[in-house]
């Protein structure tokens, strides 16, 4: 028999924000997830049930993360919009439980894929790894942070809304600054890429490959 699986609510500046934490003390490692515009709102709910939030809820391998889940309120705003709501929520829940903030992640789709690349280096938790889904960025956006952290790049070729192309593009201008972004497009997948990338792919053993400094020795 699975285990329930429960995103507990709070709130900031009168925000709601979800917030899935394993069992155990921690200090847990931890994945910030970014929705995409069709979860925007005020209700505190939209955000969990599609993305990363759903495979949480069915694979036990997700479960493994804490796993934080703002939702901004205008579907039509980006996401760099809402910083400084970002690094409330990120400052609440390091007031609230134990983060491992060596192995803390950054994760998101489409409109949360784009702030993936504007927001890894400017936020106020380092990300020892990034994972855009269906995204886009501007490299005069993103400064120097991908000339150090790891990243994979998840996009459908068919996609409609957001052209791979897009993301292929970024991929292409940070290999140039010397590393090399992991990158998997699907044939014949339209915007939806989501569900292939956090359903199918090694994504969670991914990231636990990388941290920010070397893990101390256990006692």
């Amino acid at each position: 028999m699975s285990k329930e699986v429960v995103f507990q609510t709070f709130e900031v500046r009168g925000r709601k924000y979800r917030v899935y934490v394993p069992e155990g003390p921690g200090p847990h490692p931890t994945i910030l997830f970014l929705h995409g515009a069709g979860e925007s709102g005020l209700d505190g709910e939209r955000q969990v049930t599609v993305g990363l939030p759903k495979f949480v809820s069915t694979q036990e391998r997700w479960q493994k993360f804490m796993v934080v889940c703002p939702q901004k309120g205008d579907s039509f705003a980006l996401w760099p919009s809402y910083e400084g709501f970002l690094d409330l929520v990120l400052a609440d829940v390091d007031k609230r439980f134990n983060r491992d903030d060596y192995r803390t992640y950054l994760t998101g789709l489409s409109q949360g894929g784009n702030a993936c690349f504007r927001l890894a280096g400017s936020l106020r938790w380092t990300f020892a790894a990034v994972a855009p889904i269906c995204g886009w960025g501007n490299p005069d956006h993103m400064g120097s942070v991908f000339s150090t952290t790891p990243l994979w790049v998840f996009h459908g070729e068919a996609d409609p809304v957001i052209p791979v192309e897009m993301s292929t593009s970024m991929v292409k201008w940070i290999a140039r600054g010397g590393m090399q972004p992991k990158l998997t497009t699907y044939p014949g997948v339209d915007h939806n890429s989501w569900d292939k990338a956090y359903g199918e792919e090694p994504l969670d053993e991914w990231f636990l490959e990388h941290h920010l400094h070397p893990m101390p020795n256990p006692q």
